[in-house]
């Protein structure tokens, strides 16, 4: 960033060297014989992306649970208190608004004046809300945010049966209710009627994980738009969106429900799992998580604006990873575990947890730089299941021997709370060159947080040049040699002295960086640490995108910067799509300068079905013009397809 002083620096790069994070510096032949990378982060200047700053907990912090009744539900004041008050947990989601009006109050028949219609006089008659206590009203503070999606078959049989020949062969049969303006008034009766104005959901996606073949006709598309409209005029203030994806891929579902809607609903909304299997003695399969995440959303985002003028907001109900269970097995066994029996079991459990942990801190960090679309992200983590299945693998709590529902016992989940559990503030400058690390920053005062997450195998030294704090934690979330779960938390030393007053005097850290692991660092200083000036970031599209490249053809993309002050940096996104067994590499001029696109590391855990990623690539904001031509070409001369093309802009100016 031209002009400004960088007070934070951070210097990354692959190590199977180094050191621990004791303190010890590693000597100078090591730290040579090491490809550095600098990551640069300057806590004085505020980055905004397209106007957003603040860190938004409720967003991305959230269980799936609605938060009604919760505290009664925890069995003890002391669990409710240490979820919510230790560690920072809100509210997400939940799936009861039409199908427990049939199933737990019977409040759902036909009107007999109006067929295909239910009664409307009865059900308001028949259905109750839920009561919230006054101290979890306290405790909210107006911050219950949830998103709600319904059952599959959850419409009453008497608004007729949509089904196309697939879904009704399914093994698990799905039907749509065909009078969809009936089952629009449903929805708007149940959200106006089951929830008070404290716990009604604020988003809602009518159908979960609708079947694949609905996308091919436009009755889904017609119906949510429908319950938009009612839900609007009925129940001001919900949001109404969809089609809650299972898995969102773009050509075959994603972009047909946004054109059969005419990217009028709401929000859109889709599932993110990385469905794991085993590769080589480790967690291989469909990767969605960070980088082909990255480039999903820019791929959104480019369809729209560049055919309907906008972006359009996201809501991810669900998200994680999970699967290998025959892995997991063979890992606990050849782990050699000391426990026995129920503690066993625990234990081999917490290699999945691990799993689910990693996959989703990779999303959050994605979601956390989409702030101006993203409305809402929740990691798939229920409190318990011990009414209708012990041993479902998505809960913090198990039940002791799988039987005992008044000994809750806690599972390592609770490990992706824990790490989040105090980070706040507002969203600061920073840069990375290198696609293995997801790098995000903040600043609450006078404290300053950097989270590091390695999306690959390899290992990482890490050496940080920063403000000398009064005081430093360091937390570490990561994998033992047996696969399971570690969060360490300690003080750091930081040496010398510290002048109450003074921010401008930097010191060195080092640190070794595993490979899938993720560092909390967080800084805590003499004073507010107040801000200089503000960066504006916007996205800026290309003119074109799900661009096929064959027989060593370069393509042309056009990307228009407005001019909105001084350029301080800016970054190139390229979505890559390729057949798993092609180069990874790419090449890319801008403006006719050709850039050296780094090859992820973690490249090697995107090739399952076929290599899908974003390259990131800083520019020198120097070379850039209101009007900017980028071409890409694949080396081999093999074919592959850029799904988007996207620079990311930050303009600097003087802090109001």
């Amino acid at each position: 960033m031209n002009n400004l002083k960088l007070f934070f620096s951070i210097t990354l790069a692959s190590c199977l060297l180094g050191h621990s994070a004791n303190g010890q510096n590693p000597t100078n032949q090591s730290i040579r014989a090491q490809s550095q990378v600098k990551i640069s982060i300057d806590p004085f200047s505020i980055r905004s992306i397209q106007g957003t700053s603040r860190l938004n907990r409720e967003a991305y912090f959230g269980i799936c649970d609605p938060g009604t009744e919760f505290k009664k539900r925890c069995l003890k004041p002391t669990r409710y208190q240490w979820l919510i008050e230790n560690n920072g947990i809100t509210f997400g989601r939940t799936l009861q608004v039409v199908n427990g009006l049939d199933e737990y109050q019977k409040a759902i028949r036909q009107d007999p004046s109006r067929p295909e219609f239910v009664d409307k006089a009865f059900l308001i008659k028949k259905v109750k809300s839920k009561s919230s206590s006054a101290d979890f009203k306290r405790d909210m503070n107006n911050r219950l945010d949830i998103a709600a999606h319904g059952f599959r078959n959850a419409f009453p049989e008497f608004m007729g049966i949509y089904q196309t020949d697939a879904a009704r062969k399914d093994k698990y049969a799905q039907r749509l209710p065909k009078n969809i303006e009936a089952a629009a008034e449903l929805s708007a009766l149940a959200l106006n009627h089951r929830f008070t104005d404290f716990d009604r959901p604020k988003y809602y996606e009518p159908i979960n994980e609708p079947h694949w073949s609905y996308f091919k006709s436009k009755h889904l598309a017609n119906w949510h738009l429908a319950t938009m409209n009612t839900v609007h005029r009925d129940v001001p203030g919900v949001l109404v969106g969809g089609p809650c994806l299972a898995v969102p891929i773009w050509e075959k579902n994603l972009k047909p429900f946004i054109d059969n809607t005419q990217c009028k609903l709401d929000f859109y909304s889709f599932h993110i799992y990385d469905f794991l299997r085993e590769k080589d003695g480790n967690f291989g399969g469909v990767i969605q998580s960070g980088l082909p995440l990255e480039s999903l959303l820019d791929q959104i985002q480019n369809y729209t604006v560049n055919s309907y003028g906008k972006e359009v907001d996201i809501v991810v109900s669900e998200h994680g990873g999970y699967g290998a269970n025959e892995l997991v097995q063979k890992l606990a066994i050849d782990a050699q575990f000391k426990e026995t029996g129920f503690e066993w079991e625990m234990k081999k459990r917490s290699i999945d947890d691990f799993n689910m942990v990693s996959s989703a801190i990779a999303n959050t960090l994605v979601f956390m730089d989409h702030p101006h679309t993203v409305l809402k992200a929740v990691p798939f983590i229920l409190l318990e299941s011990m009414n209708w299945d012990p041993k479902y693998y998505a809960t913090l709590y198990t039940p002791r021997n799988f039987t005992d529902k008044t000994d809750w016992l806690p599972g390592k989940k609770i490990l992706f709370y824990r790490l989040f559990r105090d980070l706040r503030g507002n969203r600061i400058a920073s840069s990375c060159p290198d696609p293995d690390i997801q790098t995000r920053a903040f600043v609450d005062g006078d404290t300053a947080f950097v989270i590091l997450n390695n999306l690959s195998d390899a290992n990482k030294f890490v050496s940080i040049n920063l403000p000398r704090p009064i005081e430093m934690q360091v937390r570490r979330l990561g994998r033992n040699a047996d696969f399971t779960p570690y969060l360490a938390e300690a003080k750091r030393p930081v040496g010398g002295k510290t002048a109450e007053n003074d921010l401008d005097k930097n010191a060195s850290y080092d640190f070794r960086f595993k490979g899938r692991e993720t560092i909390l660092i967080k800084s805590t200083y003499a004073k507010a640490i107040e801000p200089r000036q503000q960066i504006g970031e916007i996205p800026c599209y290309a003119n074109r995108l799900d661009v096929n490249l064959d027989q060593g053809r370069k393509r042309a993309f056009t990307v228009e910067i407005p001019g909105k002050g001084k350029l301080e940096y800016a970054s190139l996104r390229i979505g890559v799509n390729r057949a798993p067994e092609f180069d990874k590499e790419i090449s890319v001029t801008v403006n006719g300068k050709p850039y050296e696109v780094p090859l992820e590391k973690c490249a090697n855990r995107l090739t399952d079905k076929a290599y899908k990623s974003c390259k990131i690539i800083p520019l020198d904001p120097a070379g850039l013009k209101t009007r900017n031509v980028i071409y890409v070409s694949f080396p081999d001369g093999k074919p592959g397809s850029i799904s988007n093309v996207v620079i990311r802009a930050g303009f600097s100016y003087p802090k109001d």
